[in-house]
């Protein structure tokens, strides 16, 4: 399975796994604050540009690459500054203070 999150900074990553794992602990803790907006197409995706301190809180939070649906990708951005502080990875190795991940419904879709 392919992560939806990748480090902005590095391609490898020490540990594929605990990568993967800390993805789906970030998706599960944005999915949690996020109000999909009623309108539109629900099965769109975006990439968002997070930059989070030691602690999981959130610094910026920017889309790199949109839906196509401004209303959608504001409600990813802001999904993720609710969901601040970002829960961290276990493993401190694949601990990144910035990284782009993939939201939404079609995350295929994502650039």
């Amino acid at each position: 399975m392919e992560s939806p999150i990748q480090n902005a900074s590095q391609v490898a990553v020490p540990n594929q796994k605990a990568a993967n794992d800390w993805a789906v602990q970030l998706l599960l803790a944005i999915n949690r604050k996020w109000a999909v907006p009623r309108e539109g197409n629900r099965n769109l995706a975006a990439t968002v540009l997070v930059r989070i301190n030691t602690a999981g809180t959130v610094q910026y939070a920017g889309i790199s690459a949109s839906s196509g649906d401004q209303n959608y990708d504001n409600s990813i951005v802001q999904a993720i500054y609710r969901a601040s502080p970002l829960p961290l990875p276990h493993d401190g190795r694949v601990y990144h203070s910035s990284f782009s991940i993939c939201v939404g419904a079609n995350v295929h879709g994502c650039k």
